[in-house]
């Protein structure tokens, strides 16, 4: 078995000679996962030893769970790799099989497909212990060993990343802008299959209309002649709407309105002006104030056509004032204020005070009459201001209603007031009471009795005598 495993390793290094190859076999613990540059491929990590002769070889060594089998191409710098589980080390038992005592192991079978199409795969081929006894079959029922169909697995392409997109075919009313990419990310080989999908793109761009320049419209009338009679003027207008200025294009050029001179054909009233004003007259006094007059006339034009006369004087008349000024009588000013009272303060005994005026309002001038009479006036005073002032009794109010009081003694009262005058500036207040009681007597239906007591106690004691006056 051992001679037949090792020509089969022989062949299999002549095959990749023949293919140009150098090959290289690793053992290692464990497989670590996909490759990160080709996720299709395994990475072993944990490496036992090298040079293994076979799959089997490796996975026989104590805590060797991979298998890694290199391909270095001669003279190129690219390698092909292929990390291998070992596989579970088990009989295989058919039951199709009847086990014999001594029998041993089977014939070894066919090889199986290799597992891959392309690049390195693994094929495998069995025997069964057809002894009763396993321990007497002794060694593995499956071997497994590398294989290649084909070195390189096809490729399929993959487009690479899209150009920037291309400058517009036109600047306006609409282009297309354009932008490609490339199968070539990697580009398809060995069989693989080519790019789906289209290798430009293309869009629509500068959509929008071309510059329009505006364009004057015809000139049309925007108002009547500006007068009814005459001559005048009148507005013409016109638009920039014969093309309007459109998607950036130039706005019109020159005036939109203007004036030009119209005629009403009818001739307009003309109203009268005043001429200048002549010179004036020469003064009428002979001193002092006189008058002067100017002349003009409504001629600068005349009133014509129906128009309105001229408004206003054809004559204007001045005050005016000769060389010689007239004399001005002189005239009393006002009185002033009466002066001070020369009287003793507060005692009813008269004294005097004096006023005076001036002779100027106006002054006398240019040889005119002074003024007639006195400058002064003089005339008798008191001196009473914030004088003393003694209270007096105002007359007593009407006798209240008969009243009931203790004792069984009826009464009535009436009151008075110090207000006649009131005592102001220091003066002495009123002398005597303010009331007055008068015994009365009330009847059974508590009616007042005329009855009057036969006597009132003297003004302002304010008391009466119940002994000296009962009723």
């Amino acid at each position: 078995m051992e001679l037949h495993t090792s020509l089969t390793t022989g062949l299999l290094f002549l095959y990749l000679h023949f293919l140009n190859v150098i090959r290289a076999d690793f053992c290692f613990k464990k497989v670590h996962g996909s490759h990160p540059s080709d996720p299709s491929r395994t990475v072993c990590r944990g490496l036992i030893d090298k040079s293994f002769p076979s799959l089997r070889a490796c996975c026989e060594k104590d805590n060797a769970a991979a298998y890694h089998s290199e391909l270095i191409p001669l003279g190129k710098r690219k390698k092909k790799w292929e990390c291998i589980a070992c596989p579970a080390v088990s009989d295989v038992i058919h039951d199709q099989f009847v086990k014999v005592e001594g029998a041993g192991w089977s014939e070894w079978g066919e090889w199986s497909a290799c597992s891959k199409t392309c690049s390195i795969g693994s094929k495998t081929r069995q025997r069964i212990c057809q002894d009763t006894n396993s321990s007497n079959c002794d060694g593995v029922s499956t071997l497994r060993m590398s294989c290649i169909d084909a070195m390189d697995c096809p490729v399929d392409g993959v487009w690479g990343p899209w150009s920037t997109w291309s400058e517009c075919t036109k600047t306006c009313s609409g282009g297309v802008t354009e932008r490609f990419r490339q199968c070539n990310n990697p580009a398809p080989k060995f069989g693989g299959k080519r790019c789906a999908g289209n290798r430009t793109e293309t869009l629509p761009c500068n959509e929008q209309g071309c510059p329009v320049d505006g364009g004057w419209s015809a000139w049309v009338y925007d108002s009547s002649c500006s007068v009814t009679c005459g001559k005048g003027t009148l507005t013409v207008r016109r638009q920039c709407d014969s093309p309007s200025p459109q998607y950036g294009g130039r706005n019109c050029s020159g005036p939109e309105v203007k004036t030009q001179k119209c005629d009403a054909g009818i001739l307009c009233p003309i109203h009268g002006q005043w001429s200048l004003w002549s010179r004036f007259t020469s003064c009428s006094g002979s001193c002092g104030k006189g008058s002067r007059q100017r002349f003009r006339a409504c001629v600068a034009p005349k009133p014509l056509h129906g128009g309105r006369d001229c408004v206003g004087h054809s004559i204007d008349n001045q005050v005016c004032y000769s060389h010689s000024p007239c004399p001005i009588d002189g005239g009393w000013s006002r009185w002033s204020s009466w002066g001070i009272c020369l009287a003793r303060p507060c005692s009813n005994s008269s004294g005097l005070q004096t006023r005076s005026r001036t002779c100027s309002s106006p002054l006398p001038r240019f040889k005119g009459k002074l003024c007639d009479g006195a400058t002064t006036q003089t005339q008798q005073c008191y001196f009473n201001e914030n004088c003393p002032v003694h209270g007096q009794w105002c007359e007593w109010q009407p006798f209240s209603e008969c009243r009931k009081g203790e004792n069984n003694i009826n009464f009535q009262i009436r009151t008075r007031d110090c207000t006649c005058p009131f005592p102001k500036h220091g003066g002495n207040t009123c002398i005597g009471d303010d009331y007055q009681l008068n015994r009365c007597q009330i009847s059974r239906d508590n009616k007042e009795s005329p009855q009057r007591c036969n006597s009132l106690p003297t003004e302002g004691s304010g008391i009466f005598d119940d002994e000296d006056n009962s009723c």
